[in-house]
């Protein structure tokens, strides 16, 4: 706070998080800092990042295998750096779909006991709510008798005490748009490997 000659920039691909540090009156940062947004890398951009990493080491990755890599991670930086490096050092020459499409199995097969271990910490109820938000990818209306009677959930004020202890939990956050599973590879595993 002494330093006159020091500019700080704080990010992540968190926004939620970041929220949290600057404009909650519980955080020392409160109200310290002017905010910028900046949105996911645009599909096509990444694409072509992901195809010239690829040909710079003499490797060639289909488009459609580009296509799913990107769809698997939510083009979410992290979550695709993870899954490309994994396509990148188990491929040969050519990588097409069928084999980026066993890469991210293998993946998640990989953390499967860890996401169960998640999962079987949830009571019965928020076990259902982050069922039906991961297979609907994002959910504005919660308490809508459309979710409800899709997903076979309980009253609208049960799924919606559900959802607030599954933020607290930082297992789902709430964007502009509904609510969302935090971690890309758990909503995966959830859609893949269970029911509602």
């Amino acid at each position: 706070q002494q330093r006159k000659n020091a500019e700080f920039i704080f990010s992540g691909s968190s926004g939620h998080i970041l929220q949290k540090m600057f404009y909650s009156a519980k955080q020392p940062f409160y109200q310290s800092t002017e905010s910028l947004f900046v949105d996911k890398i645009e599909k096509i951009e990444y694409a072509g990042f992901i195809e010239q990493c690829f040909s710079k080491f003499g490797k060639i990755i289909t488009g459609d295998a580009i296509d799913y890599l990107l769809e698997f991670s939510d083009i979410h930086t992290y979550y695709t750096q993870v899954v490309c490096n994994q396509a990148f050092y188990k491929s040969e020459k050519k990588l097409g779909l069928n084999e980026t499409i066993e890469i991210c199995d293998q993946y998640l097969e990989g953390r499967k006991l860890d996401y169960f271990n998640i999962y079987n910490l949830l009571p019965e109820n928020q076990r259902k709510v982050i069922i039906a938000v991961a297979k609907e990818g994002i959910v504005s209306k919660p308490s809508s008798a459309a979710f409800l009677l899709k997903y076979k959930l309980p009253s609208s004020s049960s799924v919606l005490l559900a959802l607030n202890s599954l933020e607290d939990k930082e297992i789902v956050y709430k964007t502009i748009e509904g609510y969302k599973v935090y971690d890309v590879f758990f909503r995966r595993f959830l859609e893949r490997y269970l029911n509602g």
